[in-house]
């Protein structure tokens, strides 16, 4: 059974692919309200409840290595 972050997040996919997507809304996940006013509003909230969602699965989010390690060496 999908956690209530990953409905909020699958919700706002689809959403967004639909052709009546409009450029300002709002959603609701247990009692916390999110409101956006443009596109690009829109992609970060998507973001944050798409790292939300991972959280709730227990999949770690990624993160890339900052430097090569033995100076790249074997």
């Amino acid at each position: 059974m999908a956690g209530y972050w990953r409905t909020l997040y699958e919700t706002m996919r689809e959403d967004l692919q639909s052709p009546a997507f409009r450029q300002f809304g709002s959603y609701s996940i247990g009692g916390r309200s999110f409101s956006y006013r443009s596109l690009s509003e829109f992609r970060q909230i998507l973001d944050w409840v798409e790292k939300q969602a991972a959280l709730e699965d227990g999949v770690p989010t990624y993160r890339a290595r900052r430097q090569a390690r033995n100076g790249g060496r074997g």
